[in-house]
Parts: structure tokens; sequence; C-alpha cells
């Protein structure tokens, strides 16, 4: 029987399928993501097609094969790293296209210099940018805020982590805070890790942009008592269940060479049917409370 090869687009395991399973979902037996199996040859014709992306940080638009969609890409203009999500794809065209007018130093001074100008303390209804609406605040601690908002460009709400100025000294200490991050990002898409999209640097501040998890960590579960609901047998089955999750998002950021410091209820995230998320861990994961 005709069998294709397909890869996982998370951890980029490969796995022989039948033919007969294009186009179905499938689970990657090394990470546990969820994907949709190619429905057509990745090399063959019909599968040239493309979508047009754009970076979250500078706006700046690029066209992208659509077989790329779930993977990490870096922004050729400024340097931000974010993962490809779209499913609208188009037939790439046949012919060349107009490249984009190059961006004029005055467009780029103002563009930087707006970014300069966010405050730092942002408030429920602020747009930032034209382009994040602040939500509310999620939590606050030492290190800073965390704040909810809407990003008007993806349709999607945000965990934004904004540490306060005064944990840099130097430029230098906000470059390593951003390497640091990029750990976190490089990490693609795992079920049972909370997602980091992309660190911008607004108001002078690296501000993390993360996946918003809307159930609360699972310090909020152990003190409101969702943990234990129905009963002792449900509540065993519950913990065991959230226990091998986190097993497997530990063992995911191990074997990619990330040791969480701090694993703790608080850097659990939770999703309202159970899922449970790693967060946190020193400067690898960083904190990303919800609620």
């Amino acid at each position: 029987m005709a069998t294709f090869e397909a890869a996982c687009p998370n951890c980029g395991t490969t796995f022989t399928v039948d033919e007969a399973h294009r186009g179905k979902k499938g689970r990657c037996k090394r990470c546990g993501k969820d994907f949709i199996l190619p429905s057509q040859d990745e090399h063959s014709p019909a599968s040239a097609s493309v979508i047009s992306i754009s970076c979250p940080s500078c706006r700046r638009k690029f066209d992208v094969s659509a077989i790329h969609v779930g993977r990490n890409a870096k922004c050729a203009k400024c340097g931000t790293r974010f993962q490809i999500e779209s499913t609208a794809a188009v037939a790439a065209p046949a012919a060349e296209t107009q490249q984009p007018l190059p961006e004029t130093p005055s467009a780029a001074k103002a563009g930087a210099s707006a970014e300069e100008d966010v405050p730092l303390e942002w408030n429920p209804g602020d747009v930032i940018l034209d382009l994040y609406e602040v939500m509310g605040v999620l939590g606050e601690g030492g290190m800073g805020k965390v704040y909810k908002v809407h990003h008007r460009g993806w349709n999607l709400d945000l965990a934004v982590k904004c540490p306060k100025p005064d944990k840099f000294a130097t430029n230098a200490q906000k470059e390593t805070f951003e390497r640091e991050c990029e750990t976190w990002i490089d990490l693609g898409l795992h079920p049972h890790i909370v997602s980091c999209y992309y660190v911008r640097r607004l108001g002078e501040v690296p501000r993390v942009f993360a996946e918003y998890v809307e159930g609360g960590s699972l310090k909020d579960w152990i003190e409101d008592r969702r943990l234990y609901e129905d009963g002792p047998e449900e509540a065993l089955k519950r913990i065991l269940d959230i226990a091998i999750q986190l097993a497997w998002g530990l063992q995911y950021a191990h074997e990619h060479g990330l040791i969480h410091q701090d694993v703790k209820p608080a850097n659990v995230m939770m999703t309202s049917d159970g899922t449970a998320k790693v967060t946190g861990g020193g400067a690898e994961l960083p904190d990303t409370p919800n609620a």
C-alpha cells in the first residue's frame, strides 16, 4: 500500500503514513502535538501555495510557503522571532510579483520613535501602537506586571509580561534578557508548554508576548478547590492526569536543553478543559500568570 512521509510541525520528527490518511488529523508520537497531515505531496506543483503573513512586531508583510504554517520564523526586517500562524493559503503567483518599496529612513525613524514613546504602565482600555488593546492586569509581582491584551492584527488574546525598568541597569542586560526569552520562543509549539510568540521593546522595556491561558494556575485550582471537584476518586484521576501532562512538557523542554528551575503550582497554567501547560522556570521560561 502507498505511503508518504509526514513531519511533525512542532518537533520535526518524521513518520511514514498510509496514503489513506492524507488530510486527516494525526498526533506526534514523540511530543504529543496534534496536527493535520498534508493532503498532498509537499513537492508537487499543487503544493506550491503561499500565504501572506505579517511580523507581529514591525508588521512587515512576507509571502511564505503554506507548508511552513506552525513553524518558527525570524523577521528579516526587525529580527523578531515568531510562529507562522495562518490558514488562508492562496495560489502561488505564476509570474514574479512586484517587490515592496524600501522603507524610507524617515518612516523607520518615526516607527522607532513610536515604540520608544509607549508608556511604562498600561491601563485597561489603552490601545498601544494601534495594535495591542489592553484588557486588564493578570498579575503583578516584584519583577513587574503581566497584562492581558488583544492583538488586533491576529484577533487573539495574549499575555504580555512587562518587567520593571529598574531590572535593567544597562542595555546589555536588556539584550541578555531578550536572548534568554528567545530560548523559550525557539521551543516552538507544544501542547503542555505555554508558547512564547515574540519579545518586543516598547517604552525601552523588553516585553514578552506569550500565549494567554484562560483557566488560571494550578495554584488557583488548589486554592479554590477546583482540583478536588466531584469527589476523591475523580480528584485523584485529575491529579494524575495533570502530573503526566507536566512530565510531557518538562521532558520536551529537557530534550531541547532547557532545565526548569522552579516547578511549582503557580508555574503551571490550566485551560478550562483541564489541559496543563508549564511556564516559569527562571530565565528560560519567564512567568506568565493568567487569570
